[in-house]
C-alpha cells in the first residue's frame, strides 16, 4: 500500500496548483423547483486577513479541486445509474483529478461499487443533521457499523470549509464496518464527509477517504480500505427524504476459509447501498414502535428503556461473534422461524409446565421489522417456584435477522422499568445472526448462521465448559438441518 500510496502522492504532486477554469453551472438535478440563479465555479476564495504563507494556499487550492472533484464523480456515478439526476455540476476542468478515482485496484484489491434509491421515513434536515453526527450515525446503522470515531479534521482541511461558501459542514471519520459473522472481513476506513447544498432542500454529502490528500495527517488511525467518492443525494419527498445512497469502495479480495465460496461474500452484496438503506431504514422504524401489549406496571419512560437496554443486549452479542458460522441449507426465513422458537427453549430449558410463557410487554414497529418482548414464566429453583423473564428481540433489515434473548430477574425488571435504572441491569444475551449464503438476498438456498450463546453451568473447568457449549451448539445446528429435512419432505 506505501508504494501505491507514493505513486498517487506524485501524481497530486504533479496536479499542484492547476486552477478551476470558472463556467456557468445550471441547475443539475431534476426537481420541481423554480429556477435558480446560474452558478459560478469557482476557485478557493481568498480569506480575509489571510497570512498563509504561499504552500499552505497550494495545499488548501489542492484540497478544494480535490473535493470538487469528488462530488463532481458522485454526481456523474447517479447520473449514469438514471436517477433522478439528470446532469452533474460544472466545476471547472477536473479530468485529471477524476482519474484518481478511477484508476484500476492494486493487486489483491477490488472495486466494490452499489447505488440504490429510496424514500427514508425521516425529514430530510434531520437526516443530514444523522449523518453529520459521528455518534448518531454509527448508532442508526449499528448493522453495519461497528465502531465509530471523531477524528481531528486538520488545519488544511478547515481552512478549505471556511473558504468555501458551498461547504456547509465537514467532519472526518473513522469507522470499521463489520458483519455479524466471521466469513465477512472487516473493514476499516479514515475518511472525510463533506455536507454541500446544492439547491434548497437538496443536499450531498460526499465520503472521501483521506488518502487522496497529499497533506500531512496528525490521525493516529490506520484504515486499510479507502472510501472512493461515496456518499449520498438527498432531497425532500413530502415530509420524508428521497435519497440515492452511493458506496464506491476500494478494499481486499475476500480471504476465504476453509475454500468456502458463498454467493454473499463473493458479490458486493453484504456491504451493498442497498444493505447500508435498508439497516438505516430498519432502525428508524424501530425508534417508531409502539406499545402492542403491556401487562405491568411501568414508567412514562419504559420506551426509551426497552430500546436501551435492547441496544445494550445486541452490543454484547455483536463482541461475541468471533466463532466460526455454519451454513444451513435453508432459506434464510426459514431458519429465521426456526430459530425464534429454539431462543426460548435455550433460555427456558425446564420449567413447572409446558405452557407458553406469558408475553407481559409487546413493542413493534408497524411493519413488524422489529419486535421487543418481555415475557414471564414460572420455574422451579430450589424446590420453589419463582417467576423468571426472558428480554428478547427479533429483527430484520432486510438483510441481516437476529434473534437474540436475555434472562431478567425480578430485581432486573423492577429496576428497569419501575425505577428507569436500566443502567443497573447487568444482561448476558444468546442468540442468532441469520444472513444469506448466497446472491440471490433472501431467496437464496443457503444461510449463514451465527451462534453466540452464555450459559449458566455449574463446571469448574474451562475445557468442560468449552466441550459443553460446543456440544449444545452442535445440536442446534443439527436440529436446523433435521426441521429443513422435514419441511422439504412436508412439502413433496
Amino acid at each position: 500500500m506505501n508504494s501505491d500510496k507514493e505513486l498517487h502522492n506524485q501524481c497530486l504532486e504533479e496536479k499542484r496548483l492547476k486552477p478551476l477554469e470558472p463556467s456557468p453551472a445550471g441547475n443539475c438535478l431534476d426537481v420541481d423547483m423554480l429556477p435558480q440563479e446560474p452558478e459560478k465555479a469557482s476557485t478557493t476564495r481568498e480569506i480575509p486577513g489571510n497570512t498563509q504563507s504561499s504552500s499552505i494556499f497550494m495545499e488548501v487550492q489542492e484540497a478544494n479541486n480535490i473535493s470538487k472533484a469528488a462530488y463532481k464523480e458522485l454526481m456523474t456515478i447517479a447520473l449514469e445509474a438514471q436517477t433522478w439526476v439528470v446532469s452533474t455540476p460544472a466545476l471547472g476542468s477536473l479530468e485529471e483529478f477524476l482519474q484518481m478515482f478511477r484508476s484500476p485496484p492494486p493487486s489483491g484489491m477490488r472495486v466494490e461499487r452499489s447505488i440504490e434509491s429510496a424514500i427514508v421515513p425521516v425529514a430530510p434536515d434531520s437526516l443530514v443533521t444523522l449523518m453529520m453526527d459521528m455518534d448518531k450515525w454509527s448508532s442508526s446503522l449499528s448493522h453495519i457499523v461497528f465502531h465509530g470515531f471523531k477524528d481531528v479534521t486538520g488545519d488544511i482541511l478547515q481552512r478549505l470549509c471556511k473558504s468555501d461558501k458551498e461547504i456547509k459542514d465537514m467532519i472526518m471519520m473513522y469507522a470499521e464496518c463489520q458483519l455479524p459473522t466471521p466469513f465477512v472481513q472487516s473493514r476499516e476506513f479514515h475518511f472525510l464527509r463533506c455536507l454541500r447544498e446544492i439547491q434548497p432542500n437538496i443536499w450531498a454529502i460526499v465520503d472521501l477517504s483521506d488518502d487522496y490528500f497529499s497533506y500531512k495527517s496528525d490521525s493516529a488511525f490506520d484504515a486499510v480500505c479507502q472510501r472512493r467518492p461515496s456518499g449520498l443525494i438527498v432531497r425532500r419527498h413530502d415530509k420524508y427524504s428521497q435519497v440515492i445512497w452511493i458506496e464506491n469502495v476500494l478494499v481486499y479480495e475476500y480471504d476465504l476459509k476453509n475454500g468456502m465460496d458463498y454467493g454473499m461474500i463473493s458479490s458486493n452484496l453484504a456491504f451493498s447501498a442497498k444493505h447500508w438503506v435498508g439497516a438505516l431504514i430498519w432502525k428508524l422504524k424501530r425508534n417508531d414502535s409502539r406499545f402492542i401489549n403491556v401487562k405491568m406496571k411501568v414508567d412514562q419512560c419504559a420506551h426509551t428503556t426497552l430500546l436501551n437496554l435492547t441496544d445494550s443486549m445486541k452490543d454484547c452479542f455483536l463482541d461475541m461473534v468471533n466463532e466460526m458460522p455454519d451454513g444451513i441449507q435453508a432459506k434464510p426465513i426459514s431458519v429465521f422461524d426456526f430459530l425464534i422458537k429454539k431462543n426460548m427453549e435455550l433460555q427456558w430449558p425446564s420449567s413447572l409446565n409446558p405452557e407458553e410463557p406469558e408475553e407481559v410487554i409487546k413493542f413493534a414497529s408497524d411493519d413488524d421489522s422489529n419486535c421487543i418482548t418481555l415475557l414471564k414464566k414460572a420455574v422451579i429453583w430450589n424446590k420453589s417456584v419463582k417467576n423468571e423473564y426472558m428480554l428478547r428481540e427479533i429483527s430484520t433489515d432486510g438483510f441481516c435477522s437476529f434473534v437474540i434473548s436475555a434472562p431478567m430477574t425480578q430485581l432486573d425488571v423492577n429496576a428497569a422499568f419501575f425505577f428507569g435504572r436500566w443502567t443497573d441491569t447487568l444482561l448476558q444475551p444468546s442468540g442468532f445472526a441469520i444472513m444469506p449464503g448466497g446472491s440471490d438476498g433472501l431467496h437464496s438456498d443457503v444461510s449463514l448462521v451465527t451462534i453466540a450463546m452464555q450459559q449458566q453451568c455449574n463446571i469448574s473447568e474451562l475445557d468442560d465448559i468449552i466441550e459443553f457449549l460446543s456440544g449444545l451448539v452442535g445440536v442446534i445446528i443439527e436440529e436446523i438441518h433435521e426441521e429443513v429435512r422435514s419441511g422439504c419432505k412436508e412439502s413433496c
